[in-house]
């Protein structure tokens, strides 16, 4: 790999046209206008621009190689392209050319990957991003990875958890990057439509572990995988201070749910810390006016306690949560 990186600022690099296409095309698009792709470049050349001044004695030790390599007739210059002899193809070769294939398809994983993070990093304001770096070993865990994937949707997926790191660095933990490599689409859609019926990183189920939407068998599959706790609890929502009633805000941006009478008790099981980072970068569950009736239904019946529960319409209004979740005993009447 023959390349010669000036650098221009902290986030600029003109990258010459005999780099790898993955460089030449992460460099394009990088703008010094926003603070987390200088970020991520740093992440993704730093050190190969630390080392730049000893690739330029490299290149020159191996041009007059190559000098000598012609001349005696080990390597022949052809149209502006310097070819070993030809020899009898081996086992070994075959081996080297297959392998040379599979690093070309990674790179061009990655770039893929890197295009996409950079989009969407791009969409973040520059003073919403924090100053200290992401971790090198973050970033080489998730590369490693970006190489290997195909699919579109997982690829989106999978470049906002980059980008949740280079807004805000430790946010999305290594475990998180272990738990979700390991998913597949199928895996990611069934696990945001089971959470459609969850409340602020709780899953909302039955006595006998029903959940609103989805089944217990899918419960089962996203404890194996490290996306949600083994064990049911009873949970409660405590009203903030000053507040008499409680008010759940839905995904579907419109609806609330009012609980007065008390507070509400019911059974849940928690999402894991990566399951909560893979609904944020999936892009939450979106709920629709059906699903919101679902769930109204759901809690009216299944709660611990009985509270009067209405939906109420606020388009317009500005109702934020005001609870927040507890755990302790279930009432006397359950014990």
């Amino acid at each position: 790999m023959r390349a010669t990186i000036p650098v221009q600022g902290n986030v600029n690099a003109d990258v010459s046209a005999d780099a790898t296409p993955l460089v030449q095309a992460t460099a394009d698009v990088v703008s010094s206008s926003n603070k987390g792709l200088g970020k991520l470049l740093k992440a993704l050349f730093g050190k190969w621009i630390a080392k730049n001044e000893r690739a330029v004695a490299l290149i020159q030790a191996q041009t007059e190689k190559d000098c000598t390599d012609v001349r005696n007739g080990i390597k022949v210059y052809r149209e502006g392209q310097l070819l070993d002899c030809p020899a009898p193809v081996t086992v070994v070769d075959a081996y080297d050319a297959l392998h040379t294939l599979n690093h070309m398809s990674d790179a061009r994983r990655l770039q893929a990957a890197m295009e996409e993070a950079i989009r969407q990093i791009s969409t973040v304001p520059s003073e919403e991003i924090s100053d200290e770096p992401i971790s090198q070993t973050f970033f080489n865990r998730w590369r490693r990875e970006a190489e290997m994937i195909d699919d579109n949707e997982l690829r989106q997926w999978w470049a906002g958890l980059l980008k949740e790191e280079v807004v805000q660095p430790n946010r999305i933990s290594m475990r998180t990057l272990d738990v979700v490599k390991n998913l597949s689409k199928n895996d990611c859609m069934c696990f945001a439509n089971l959470c459609r019926g969850a409340i602020g990183g709780e899953l909302i189920v039955s006595y006998d572990n029903r959940p609103i939407f989805g089944s217990y068998d899918d419960i089962v599959r996203f404890q194996e995988l490290g996306l949600m706790s083994n064990l049911q609890s009873a949970a409660k929502m405590n009203p903030l201070e000053g507040s008499e009633e409680l008010t759940i805000r839905l995904s579907d941006g419109v609806s609330r749910l009012r609980i007065t009478g008390g507070v509400l008790w019911v059974h849940t099981f928690s999402l894991t810390s990566a399951g909560f980072d893979l609904i944020r970068v999936i892009g939450g569950c979106v709920i629709t006016e059906d699903d919101v009736k679902t769930i109204y239904k759901f809690l009216s019946k299944h709660q611990i306690e009985s509270s009067t529960i209405t939906i109420v319409n606020t388009i317009g209004a500005d109702h934020s949560n005001n609870w927040v979740w507890a755990r302790g005993h279930r009432p006397a009447c359950y014990e």
